[in-house]
């Protein structure tokens, strides 16, 4: 069953706009505590005909790590992955990298730091995935990279090291750092590449994180960001930064911002033709502006995503207008309904609401859980992931009435209370 409120750009983060643009794609996955995970355009027989054209990377893990390389081909993705497993155009099979634990060491910079195997097991992966798919092209197209904490340092210093590979990046509670720090001393500076400053860049961090709240365990987070920031802002980096107004360092709410400004950057930069080459965004091919900000200037691809940008610094409500998919598939046994969904990407669905002979009867849940950012149907935890179990799909009517044949009907409902057809 298939997650129905999008989890990462990575993992639901398209729309039909974008779908159309990057109908090839290769997916990649580290979540926080699982094992690095890719999930490759092609049928779970690991053949199409089409090449793909841009590997999507979401690092989000901490903790001590090391990298085998060893290939499992098998679907034993995150559930909530399935949605674009399941997809007609974008037919998806699994591939992962087994990550061991470094008993007794507790230093993220033994992985987040690509320079020390993982961005060279990375790339490997993607060649010996490219021959055992016969895709090759897998070594070549350029990646969108989206990293939390640790995993913004990873994404930052892949971006680092191969400027000329990146379409986008977006760095939530975490980047990399360009000088030294005394009281980290495992932790290396990187050199600044002019290439990178021709790349779009998000920093994106809690308030929490060292704005408002100075103290603390990352209170440091925000004044890194700011290093980062201003020596990239100051060469005419495509840089801007976007702190959420409620958070600290959990992921909250910033799927809202970071899918459209993903859409909008990758739209952008890749080719309209078959090549890896990546379009350089300027003044002349594209709506991009310099917006003031205090005493700084942000970099933002277009003027909707400075609307967007500017709700979210706000409150995080940016605004949408569009209802959620109807809901599909619906079955029903007895007084058992059964149907399915496809997330609602602007603003994630919140509930449903059962209809009985055209009438309201039930809505599931009756509370949407709300732990780490808007309530979602499936719960949204600490690195923006749902919960586990996942809510399932499902009602049984309590009440019917004997004798007579019931028909039911499901609506979806997302955040900003707009609802779907019924089905």
């Amino acid at each position: 069953m298939g997650f129905i409120h999008p989890l990462n750009l990575l993992i639901s983060g398209f729309d039909t706009r974008l779908e159309q643009t990057l109908s090839n794609l290769v997916l990649l996955s580290n979540t926080r505590y699982g094992s690095l995970r890719m999930l490759k355009l092609c049928a779970e027989s690991l053949s199409i005909n089409t090449g793909a054209g841009l590997a999507l990377v979401n690092q989000a893990s901490q903790g001590p790590t090391t990298f085998t390389g060893k290939l499992l081909l098998e679907s034993t993705v995150v559930p909530s992955w399935r949605l674009l497993m399941n997809s007609q155009r974008t037919q998806i099979a699994s591939f992962g990298a087994i990550r061991g634990m470094v008993p007794g060491i507790a230093d993220c910079q033994l992985w987040c730091d690509p320079r020390n195997g993982s961005g060279a097991r990375f790339q490997q992966a993607l060649i010996d995935l490219g021959k055992k798919s016969d895709h090759r092209e897998l070594s070549e197209i350029p990646w969108a990279l989206w990293g939390h904490s640790g995993g913004g340092h990873w994404a930052g210093g892949m971006l680092m090291l191969h400027p000329e590979k990146v379409a986008a990046v977006w760095l939530r509670s975490g980047v990399p750092y360009l000088k030294n720090r005394p009281d980290r001393p495992s932790i290396k500076p990187h050199k600044l590449p002019q290439k990178a400053l021709t790349v779009p860049i998000m920093c994106n961090l809690g308030t929490k994180e060292g704005v408002t709240v100075k103290t603390g365990r990352f209170s440091k987070v925000w004044p890194a960001n700011e290093v980062f920031f201003d020596t990239l802002s100051k060469e005419n980096g495509q840089i801007a930064y976007a702190i959420d107004p409620l958070t600290s360092h959990e992921c909250g709410n910033q799927r809202y911002l970071a899918i459209p400004w993903f859409d909008t950057c990758l739209e952008l930069r890749l080719s309209k033709i078959s090549t890896p080459q990546l379009v350089e965004i300027n003044s002349e091919n594209s709506g991009c502006l310099r917006y003031q900000v205090g005493d700084r200037k942000i970099w933002l691809p277009s003027p909707d995503i400075q609307k967007k940008w500017l709700a979210y610094i706000k409150n995080t409500e940016i605004p949408d207008h569009s209802p959620p998919p109807q809901p599909t598939d619906l079955k029903v046994d007895g007084s058992t309904v059964i149907w399915k969904a496809t997330a609602d990407l602007e603003s994630g669905l919140a509930h449903f609401i059962i209809l009985r002979d055209g009438k309201p009867i039930a809505t599931i849940p009756e509370k949407p859980l709300k732990h780490f950012g808007r309530p979602l149907f499936q719960g949204l935890l600490y690195s923006d992931t749902p919960i586990q179990p996942l809510t399932q799909m499902t009602f049984s009517d309590p009440n019917p009435i004997s004798g007579l044949n019931h028909k039911y009907s499901v609506i979806a409902v997302n955040t900003v209370g707009l609802k779907s057809p019924k089905n």
